[in-house]
């Protein structure tokens, strides 16, 4: 077995449905589907998650179906996902996210090769269930595959913080699956970076032109007054990466990259949707930010700034995007 597309899931009912149909349509177009696995792991959910699944399984899809005894968290679903594979990679998949039609066979093609990846990266294009259309198209602005060799390598993120967009090696993964996780919620991160961390001469792959639409529900995490902490813990996932033996160098880098721009948008995006400065928020950020200009200089006063002004710093970012991508045309077009 080459790839098993593992379903983590919980009260999934009004979504999965979505996932499977998409996963069917795309194995039509799969040359060799005996490579392919779908393992769902219910994770006790107390809607109809495992009606909807069996409906797929009476009318002959091949899905294999799992639901724990108890809930054993998003970071234990997860590891459970990779326990039970059977493909050499496991691709996880999000509720309600839609596979594309030609996604799996080209996946398969990319991942038939002598290759052995510690890890792949997969483009996607993101929908709005608010704006019920698909509000950004791809993430990558390249179009070329990338092998990124070596432990200490990120000229890209090895990363997808969407989980869906990962796709893992499962053996490298239960070498570190004894690891204590630094934080919950973010065991596809800490994990991967454990088995990059493995071998000097791991390899990363990173394929554009989207594989997959992911969806984002009308009450996702990011419309929650505290959605800023997810940011906090990400930044905590890189610093732990100096104990897994990383260049001290990458480590900044990547906190840097990863903690500016990424906790103006954490900042912006919590104030819309009702967050109020108190004593714990000023704690969370000093905690880590204390000795950081940037955070004096700009988180501080945007943390301040009132919530019906927000649509000034929110205009700024879609300034930013727009003047990079024109930055990325021109270079492309000369060079």
């Amino acid at each position: 077995m080459l790839l098993t597309l593992g379903l983590p899931v919980y009260n999934g009912e009004k979504c999965i449905a979505n996932t499977i149909e998409s996963i069917v349509l795309a194995l039509q177009k799969v040359s060799k589907p005996d490579l392919i696995e779908i393992l769902v792991s219910d994770n006790s959910s107390l809607d109809s998650t495992r009606d909807v699944v069996n409906h797929f399984i009476f009318n002959g899809v091949k899905i294999q179906y799992f639901c724990n005894e108890k809930n054993i968290g998003y970071d234990g679903n997860i590891d459970a996902i990779v326990k039970k594979a059977n493909g050499k990679y496991v691709w996880f998949l999000g509720c309600g996210e839609k596979v594309k039609e030609d996604a799996l066979q080209r996946l398969i093609e990319k991942l038939m090769n002598d290759a052995d990846y510690t890890n792949i990266l997969l483009d996607f294009d993101i929908y709005d269930e608010r704006k019920d259309k698909i509000t950004d198209e791809r993430i990558y602005t390249f179009n070329d595959d990338i092998v990124l060799e070596g432990k200490n390598n990120f000229l890209h993120n090895k990363y997808g913080p969407a989980v869906s967009s990962n796709i893992i090696n499962k053996n490298l993964w239960n070498e570190v699956s004894h690891e204590q996780f630094v934080v919950d919620g973010w065991c596809h991160i800490e994990r991967i970076l454990s088995m990059i961390a493995l071998k000097d001469d791991s390899k990363t792959l990173i394929l554009p032109n989207p594989y997959f639409i992911l969806f984002r529900e009308k009450n996702g995490w990011w419309t929650k007054p505290n959605s800023y902490l997810l940011l906090l813990l990400h930044v905590k996932v890189i610093r732990s990466m100096i104990y897994k033996g990383y260049d001290k160098k990458i480590v900044k880098y990547l906190e840097s990259k990863q903690s500016r721009i990424a906790l103006l948008m954490a900042i912006v995006q919590s104030k819309e949707f009702g967050m109020k400065l108190s004593k714990k928020i000023m704690s969370d950020m000093l905690e880590l930010f204390k000795y950081d200009y940037f955070f004096w200089l700009v988180a501080l006063p945007l943390l301040l700034m009132p919530r019906q002004l927000m649509w000034l710093p929110r205009n700024g970012f879609k300034i930013l995007k727009i003047c990079k991508s024109f930055l990325k045309y021109v270079k492309n077009s000369i060079f």
